[in-house]
Order: structure tokens, then C-alpha cells, then sequence
């Protein structure tokens, strides 16, 4: 009804309009006015009770506030159209009534509400050096009620503060309805947002934005606070940075601003040390979460506008780390006791237009529904000093979406959750990547991290899924990935592969994971892996196109008690020449002393073992890796070269490969044809079966075998039956260690020369 009233009141006002405007241009600025002025009234909400005679007072302009009158308790509202001066004075509200501002204004004092509300019924301030305190019934205060224009472009950053400040007076919360401006650019750090306890900052809705310029400083520290939100509202950074520069400045003029923070508010006491330091970097943030508790950030975007090139991405928006205690004495900066943040819970937060997002240390915390849309490496605006690099070979460090890392004084993060993520991975800038290994820019990297989780993750970025380092007691589920690793990172050394699993990882799970690799060719592989003890990885399946060198481990830990099955690499094109390629390559400790390993992998797509150039052997899938005979222990190791029909086995150290291998023989006219395939030396036959594709020749009895010697016939005397199939085990169980042994097809009468006999042998090699 409320909508429909506004909407019926524009119609009457625009009629009116029409009958009494002068001109033209009057009447269309007199237009734009009403409407802006509908549309705010939209965002004012109802008061609870309609304003009537009998519920409401009009204060006079003089009103005495020093001296209420009895009677004006009597009322649930007192309207205020005047400009109220309180002369420092504080007031004490009688129960249950409301202030209604119509217009007017309340200044110089401090108003002390019991269980009172407020209400204004337009967007314009209403309190003027005014505290608040007490109880009031309000859920949220609002930045214009203390003196925020709120258009987008005035700075409101001094009203914004005061709202947060009074909202902390009285347990309410700051709610944002239109767009502001906020402008952090101060020197010293002087007028960066300290965001204290209990304190909650909300959007009327999503969209709604906070543009915000900070170059060298915080805008929002959140310091040892606890039960801090951020919910429902979109920050668009407005600024740029400089590629070389961006965090050089001196953090001594930031430190001296929040040391005294912290001995007026946290109780704490510095002789001789700061507050915990782990460089400059952090000090460019948006939201620099330090030792806090319990914080909640909910359907906020951080974002660059639409049209930012990649100079304006924001280069460190979100710094999590640790502080000196609260009430602590700091004499020794490497001994104080420090407070982790912990119980941290972003949920659907959205990245678009950043470098590195979310960086630092925590604990007991948990990202879930975030999405990361545009994102850069440093540079100009040109594309030049990419990755801030100037010449020397010294760069920034790689950006990423998460960068979760023990770093300085931070304790190691633990017990951190990511959930339904999605990095869509939209590079924008100079194409090109850093020269050097610090150019490896994967939506995550986690470093010594315990207790980790990770379900539905999906990332497109073209430079890979994740970096795990020395990592322990984690899951890793449900993952997709897209990258261009191969292309990208050709001219590098370094193996930029999607997934690194690097360092050492204890008690890791990895399960249902797809890493596609799109380079049309790649000499890096999708996982590459080092080491690792309790390991296990399922179903993880590895896609790739042209490859043109397999050097890297890419399916195995070097460690114990690892287990890896149903998992594999497919491989459209095999290009790489060189002999005895493997995809697991155990280093020496593990093949002579790994126990308790066990590995049931595929390979798709690997080159036939009759490419000319090696032998059979150094063409098929390397065993020299797997465990050696004088290892004691327990191992199994089953490669599966699915499309050569050749499964590998190494079992406690001893290696068979059996190999299923067909061959058709197309007879001619004579009584005995050879085929074009060989038993190869050391090889042993342990089953023969023989399919009649055509007919041979009628009336004639064939035998299969390696010589006209009955005895060594495979398959004596059977009849020509088109589409018949003749089996024999053999099971030979020695190996031939004469020569190759050519297989041929004979008859008693000559062969019709028409006919084709397909032959499926199963061979094995003992090692």
C-alpha cells in the first residue's frame, strides 16, 4: 500500500507540475527533484504506530530540555522541526517515546534513551555533535542522521565513523542505504576506521556501495575485536597503485597510530616494541582483521570499478593476522604472546578486480560461496613492470585468491574450511607472466596449514587450481580446474603445474578431483607431487593434449602408508621422443624404503611400444621408480596403460608387466604365413586366442604357433568357422631367451589368400 501511495502522489505531482511550471526546463529539473525525493522516501521505513494528535507533540523551537514536562511522557512521539541546541548537557528521554524528525536537528549534547526510538522521515542529518547513549529500540543508526551526504562522491568518511562510534553507544547497528564515499589517504594513518567489538555494518542491499580510496593504510582494522559483521554491501576501490611501489611505505607513522589505539582501548603497554609487524604489504589493506574473533563478512563484494584497468584493481584487500594479547605488556616483540584471528566466516563474498584477495593467518575459520571474477598481476597501466618487477630480477610476491601462510610472528593457520568456491578467473592486463618462479599466480596456495578443508572448488584461472605446501590433516574434494599451465609457463623452469602438491604433506585425503590442462601443448603436467606420508588420492583424473615432455612425478608421494587409486592421466597427444618416461618417479629413499604404498593408476593416450626409435620396454610406461627388490617392506604399485592393454605391477619390489596384445593375420596362398609380430625375448605366453574375422580357406585345419613343431603349436588343427574364437592357456613359465619369436598361422592345404585370423595373446615380462 505504502508503494502504492508513492506512486499515486508522483502521478498528482507530475500533473500539478505540468499546470504550474513556467517553461520547459523548470518543469524537467522540478521532475528530477520529486522523483529523487519519491525514491528516498521508499528507503525510509515505516514508523511503528502512524502519527496522530493524540499520540504525537510538536517541541516548540524553545523547548526547555533541561526540564521536561511531566506530560510530554504521554506521547509516542515528539516531532522535531527545529534545530535544538543542548549546550552540553545530557538528557535523559522518558520511556517509550520516539524522537520524529521532521527536519529538524539535535546538537551539542549527549541524548540518553530508555528503550526510545528514533525516526526521520527524510534522508538529512539530525544529530550534531550528539552522543548517544543508553537503550533505544532501533535496530540500525543511519551515516546521514550524523551528517553523511551520501551521493557517492563527498567524502562521508567523518560521519561514517561518528555512526559506527554512537552505534557501538548504544548495541545497534550502522546501515548503509545509498551510496557513499570514504576517503583513508592521510599520511600518518590517522583516518583509518578502527571497527571495535560487537560493531556491525550492513547494506540495505547488495548493491548498494561504499567507494572507497586508501592507498597506504587501512581502511578498516579490526583490532583483537570480537562478534564484528560486515554484511550486504559492495566496497568499489577508487585508486590505483604504483607497480614498484605500492607497499614501500614506511609503517612507522601507522604503527604509532595504532599503538595508541591499543593502549587507550586494548589495555596494552609497548616498552621498546609495536604492535606485531610482518611488513608493509598489509598496511594497503581494505580490511585488516588483527587478532580478532568471531567476524562474520556476508554478501559483500569487494570490486574495481567496471571500466578499471588493471592498474586499479586493488592490490590486498583482505590481510588476516595475529596481535600481542589483549591487555599484554610487550617488553620482547619475539616472545609476547600472540592472539590468532580466529573464527572467521566470509560466506558469499564476492572478488572482482584484485590482485591478491585474501592473505594471512587464522584459525577455526571457514570461506564458503566466495566468487573471484576479474583479477591481475602488478603492472602499469601500460602493462610495463609486470609483477613489480623493475629490471633486478626482484618482484612482488605472486597474487592469489587465497594465500593462507605462517608468516613472521602468525601462528600457522589451522582448521580452516573453503567451501563451493568458484574462481571464474578472468585475467585482465598484459598477457605475459613474470620471467622467474615467483610468477605462479593459482587461485590458492596454502602453506602450513593443519586441518584444512576443501569441497567445490572450481577454478579457471589460467594459471591452475592450488598450491599445497607442507600442509597436514586435510581434504581435498570435489574439485574442478581449467588452466592454461603449459602455454603460460613453457619458457620457465620452474613446474607451474595446476596442482602442486610440494614440501611435505601428513593425513592429506584428495578425492574427486578433475585438473584439465587446454594448452594445445604442455611439457608440465597436471599434479606434481613430492612428499608425503598417509596420503591418499581417489579418483583424481588428469587431462592434458599434446604432450611433449613427462619428466615430473605425477601420481606419487615419496614417503609411506600413501594410497592412490581409480586416478590417472589422459592424454590427447603423446609427442615426447625420449625413452623410459614414467608418470611415478619415487625418489631413492622410497624405493628402498618406503612401506605401506599402495597405487592402482591409468594412463590414457600413451604412445604405442612399436614407436620406432626405442625398444618395446623404453617405449612403454617406466617401472624403474616404483620400489626396488632389496626394500624390505610392503608395496603394490598397478599402472594400467589403458589403450596398449599393458598393466605394470610391482609387488613388494618384484615387477611384471602383462601385455594384452592383438594382431591380425591376412593369409595368403601359400600353407604357413607369418604375422608382423614378434613374442619378444624374455617375454612369456600365457594365453592364446585366435577369432576367424573371414573365411581362410574351406575345408582346410590351421594351427597357430611360433614353428611348424606341433609341440610349440599354440592353437593345433582348428577348423575354419568365420567368427568362431579358439582359446588356449599356455602359461608358460619361463621365459624364451633365444630370440623374438615370430607368430604364424599354417594349414594343410593352401589358403584362399581372402581370409584374416585376429590373434590375442596375453605376454608377460618378470623383471
Amino acid at each position: 500500500m505504502k508503494h502504492f501511495n508513492l506512486i499515486v502522489s508522483l502521478v498528482l505531482s507530475v500533473v500539478a507540475l505540468v499546470m504550474s511550471c513556467s517553461n520547459e526546463q523548470d518543469f524537467t529539473q522540478t521532475i528530477i527533484e520529486e522523483n529523487t525525493k519519491v525514491i528516498e522516501e521508499e528507503l525510509i521505513e515505516e514508523p511503528e504506530e502512524e502519527l496522530t494528535e493524540e499520540n504525537s507533540i510538536e517541541l516548540p523551537e524553545d523547548f526547555n530540555w533541561e526540564n521536561i514536562p511531566d506530560s510530554y511522557a504521554n506521547y509516542t512521539y515528539w516531532v522535531i522541526r527545529h534545530t535544538h541546541n543542548l549546550e552540553g548537557n545530557t538528557i535523559t528521554l522518558p520511556e517509550g517515546i520516539t524522537l520524529y524528525f521532521k527536519h529538524g536537528q539535535l546538537q551539542n549534547g549527549t541524548i540518553t534513551g530508555t528503550e526510545n526510538g528514533i525516526y526521520t522521515e527524510h534522508f538529512e542529518q539530525v544529530f550534531n555533535n550528539i552522543d548517544l547513549a543508553g537503550i533505544y529500540t532501533n535496530e540500525y543508526l543511519k551515516p546521514y542522521w550524523f551528517g553523511a551526504v551520501m551521493d557517492g562522491t563527498t567524502d562521508d568518511r567523518d560521519a561514517f565513523v561518528e555512526t559506527i562510534a554512537q552505534s557501538l553507544h548504544i548495541s545497534s547497528k550502522v546501515l548503509i542505504e545509498k551510496d557513499m564515499y570514504v576517503e583513508c589517504l592521510a599520511n600518518d594513518g590517522s583516518d583509518m576506521i578502527f571497527i571495535d567489538d560487537n560493531i556491525v555494518i550492513e547494506g540495505s542491499h547488495k548493491d548498494v556501495k561504499v567507494k572507497i580510496a586508501n592507498q597506504y593504510w587501512p581502511v578498516f582494522t579490526v583490532p583483537l575485536s570480537e562478534n564484528v559483521q560486515f554484511k550486504n554491501f559492495t566496497i568499489e576501490w577508487q585508486g590505483s597503485y604504483d607497480p614498484l611501489n605500492w607497499n614501500v611505505k614506511s609503517g612507522l607513522p601507522y604503527q604509532s597510530t595504532y599503538e595508541a589505539w591499543l593502549v587507550a582501548n586494548r589495555g596494552m603497554t609497548f616498552n621498546g616494541a609495536d604492535p606485531l609487524y610482518i611488513g608493509n604489504a598489509p598496511f594497503v589493506s581494505l580490511f585488516l582483521i588483527d587478532g580478532a574473533q568471531n567476524l562474520l563478512m556476508e554478501d559483500v563484494t569487494i570490486k574495481a570499478p567496471d571500466d578499471a584497468t588493471a592498474n586499479k584493481f586493488h592490490p590486498w584487500p583482505v590481510t588476516l593476522k595475529s596481535q600481542y594479547d589483549r591487555g599484554s605488556t610487550v617488553n620482547d616483540e619475539a616472545t609476547a604472546s600472540v592472539t590468532q584471528t580466529s573464527g572467521l566466516y566470509m560466506n558469499r563474498v564476492t572478488f572482482d578486480g584484485t590482485i591478491m584477495a585474501v592473505i594471512g593467518s587464522c584459525a577455526n575459520s571457514t570461506f564458503e560461496g566466495i566468487r573471484s571474477y576479474r583479477y591481475t598481476d602488478y603492472q602499469n597501466e601500460d602493462g610495463s613492470n609486470l609483477g613489480g618487477g623493475d629490471g633486478s630480477g626482484i618482484y612482488s610476491a605472486p597474487p592469489h585468491l587465497f594465500y593462507l601462510n605462517e608468516t613472521g610472528y602468525n601462528k600457522p593457520p589451522t582448521n580452516i574450511n573453503f567451501i563451493d568456491i568458484i574462481d571464474y578467473g578472468i585475467y585482465v592486463g598484459n598477457p605475459e607472466v613474470r620471467p622467474t618462479s615467483s610468477g605462479y599466480c593459482t587461485s590458492m596456495t596454502l602453506k602450513n596449514v593443519d586441518n584444512f578443508f576443501i569441497d567445490g572448488y572450481q577454478s579457471y584461472r589460467r594459471d591452475g587450481f592450488a598450491g599445497i605446501v607442507d600442509c597436514s590433516n586435510g581434504q581435498i574434494t570435489n574439485i574442478y580446474s581449467e588452466s592454461y599451465n603449459g602455454e603460460l609457463f613453457k619458457n620457465i623452469t620452474d613446474d607451474f603445474s595446476p596442482l602442486r602438491l610440494n614440501g611435505y604433506l601428513l593425513d592429506v585425503k584428495i578425492e574427486n578431483v578433475t585438473i584439465k590442462d587446454l594448452s594445445e601443448q604442455t611439457g608440465i603436467l597436471p599434479i606434481t607431487i613430492q612428499a608425503g606420508d598417509r596420503v591418499t588420492m581417489n579418483n583424481v583424473n588428469l587431462y592434458v593434449n599434446e604432450v611433449t615432455s613427462l619428466e615430473r612425478n605425477c601420481l606419487s608421494f615419496y614417503g609411506d602408508y600413501n594410497r592412490v587409486v581409480n586416478s590417472g592421466l589422459n592424454i590427447e597427444t603423446f609427442s615426447d621422443t625420449r625413452r623410459n618416461l614414467g608418470i611415478i618417479r619415487n625418489n631413492q629413499d622410497t624405493m628402498e624404503n618406503g612401506s605401506n604404498n599402495h597405487y592402482e593408476v591409468y594412463v590414457k593416450g600413451w604412445r604405442s611400444p612399436h614407436t620406432p626409435g626405442h625398444s618395446l620396454e623404453e617405449n612403454m610406461i617406466s617401472t624403474s621408480y616404483l620400489a626396488h627388490q632389496n626394500n624390505p617392506n610392503s608395496n603394490y604399485f598397478k599402472i594400467t596403460d589403458v589403450d596398449n592393454n599393458i598393466v605394470l605391477q610391482n609387488t613388494n619390489g618384484n615387477t611384471t608387466i602383462d601385455w594384452t596384445h592383438d594382431t591380425t593375420i591376412a593369409v595368403d596362398h601359400t600353407t604357413s604365413k607369418e604375422s608382423s609380430f614378434f613374442v619378444p625375448d624374455q617375454w612369456m605366453v600365457k594365453k592364446v586366442s585366435a577369432t576367424v574375422v573371414s573365411d581362410l580357406g574351406e575345408g582346410t585345419y590351421f594351427s597357430l604357433g611360433i614353428r611348424e613343431d606341433l609341440a610349440t603349436y599354440w592353437l593345433p588343427e582348428f577348423i575354419d568357422t568365420p567368427g568362431q574364437k579358439f582359446e588356449h592357456n599356455l602359461n608358460e613359465k619361463s621365459p624364451n631367451t633365444t630370440s623374438n619369436r615370430p607368430v604364424n598361422i599354417y594349414s594343410n592345404l593352401p589358403m584362399n589368400g581372402q581370409g584374416e585370423l585376429k590373434v590375442t595373446m596375453e605376454l608377460q615380462l618378470i623383471k
